[in-house]
């Protein structure tokens, strides 16, 4: 199950440029043990879905550090959130997992004052975004080889809007699932 939260940053990271990436993978006094391999997996990542307009990619459940990052985003922000696991056991002792998982496309409008025209392109742009990785996710999840985590991803997926004054700011979509896995050790 450590694994899912690893394999979520790594596949997440191809829909951003590697220098937007790797700007999480700052140095730290003690990194855990993994940092260094975690980092050069994340340089690796494949790089030809790389969305330009994102400036910010996250995939944290601190609210703090989520915050600070979406605050600071001048751009689109990417930001996938894990959620709630349920951890089921069947007669035979196999367990298995299922796992929520958003993933949030949205951008800061030039300013408070905005109209609705600039509203209007921002959603638009934030969704055809959004749609673009959702139409990627569909397509690795009836890949054979394609990435084991989408392979458990259930489709369809509901989206839903990101309103400002719930996202630090920021308004797009947010586009949620659920991950039916297989059995755990």
């Amino acid at each position: 199950m450590q694994e899912l939260i690893r394999q979520i940053h790594l596949y997440y990271a191809q829909f951003v440029k590697p220098e937007v990436r790797l700007a999480a993978a700052v140095k730290t006094v003690r990194p855990l043990p993994g940092h260094a391999e975690l980092k050069a997996e994340l340089e690796a990542a494949r790089q030809d879905r790389a969305i330009a307009d994102f400036d910010s990619y996250i995939c944290s459940s601190n609210e703090g550090y989520v915050s600070e990052k979406v605050k600071n985003s001048k751009k689109l922000v990417l930001f996938v959130e894990y959620g709630a696991l349920t951890i089921t056991e069947n007669a035979k002792g196999i367990r298995s997992a299922d796992a929520e998982l958003a993933v949030t496309v949205a951008g800061a409008l030039p300013s408070a004052d905005t109209d609705m025209l600039e509203q209007t392109l921002m959603m638009g742009k934030t969704l055809g975004i959004l749609l673009r990785i959702v139409a990627c996710m569909e397509d690795d999840s009836e890949s054979l080889e394609g990435c084991p985590l989408m392979q458990h991803i259930s489709f369809p997926c509901a989206i839903q809007p990101i309103q400002p004054k719930d996202f630090f700011g920021h308004q797009g979509w947010c586009a949620i699932f659920k991950r039916q896995d297989g059995s755990l050790p």
